[in-house]
């Protein structure tokens, strides 16, 4: 299996497991906020999951302490409140000036990460480049993904969908249950292909490459 093709696969297990036994993977986006405050603390109890055991952690050390400061004379913890925020965290000089929990959260509350995955991801493909597993960043992703040369990602180079500028038209409306973020693991699966790739191959161009 290619580098490239296992970090598709690593992101999409960050994003949802490879098996729904107690829910769909589009119910996440419909559900409401209480569902919500419940249940991205223990995904894994609502979808298969996959564990990945970390390493020794390296806990960053105290900066200075900093409080934001609010037009309107608000605090911090009536923000998070009001936002049913989970967590805020300021780092500085890899220094951390804050830490802030809410819905009562603490340091050791997991919770879903969703698009940090992205973050993560880029972070495997700098590995893998180093490792020579990824020849460059400008190599066209389909060398690494062959199935995505039906579609508009053929002409996709690896740097573009690390920067986001793929061009590929993708419908991320959160409350459309037809958007391609509802729809893109609801769908056929062919053996030995990744059903993410599957959805996205067919998807067509809307803007050029890079733009």
């Amino acid at each position: 299996m290619t580098s490239l093709r296992w970090l598709v696969l690593a992101a999409a297990t960050l994003l949802a497991a490879c098996a729904t036994p107690h829910a769909r993977r589009t119910d996440v986006l419909f559900w409401n906020q209480p569902q919500r405050e419940a249940a991205f603390r223990a995904m894994q109890t609502h979808y298969a999951s996959n564990v990945v055991r970390h390493g020794v952690a390296h806990p960053l050390p105290d900066g200075s302490p900093v409080e934001p400061q609010f037009a309107d004379g608000s605090t911090l913890d009536a923000y998070m409140a009001a936002r049913h925020v989970a967590g805020v965290m300021v780092v500085q000089d890899g220094r951390v000036r804050l830490q802030r929990y809410g819905l009562g959260a603490t340091p050791d509350t997991r919770w879903t990460s969703f698009s940090v995955a992205k973050s993560f991801t880029s972070t495997l493909v700098g590995a893998a480049l180093r490792d020579g597993s990824i020849h460059s960043l400008d190599d066209k992703v389909i060398r690494y993904i062959p199935e995505l040369a039906a579609g508009a990602y053929r002409d996709v180079t690896v740097r573009q969908l690390l920067t986001m500028t793929s061009g590929v038209r993708w419908n991320e409306d959160y409350v459309d249950p037809r958007s391609d973020v509802a729809m893109m693991y609801e769908g056929a699966r062919r053996p030995g292909v990744p059903l993410l790739v599957t959805y996205m191959a067919p998807l067509p161009r809307e803007f050029a490459p890079g733009e």
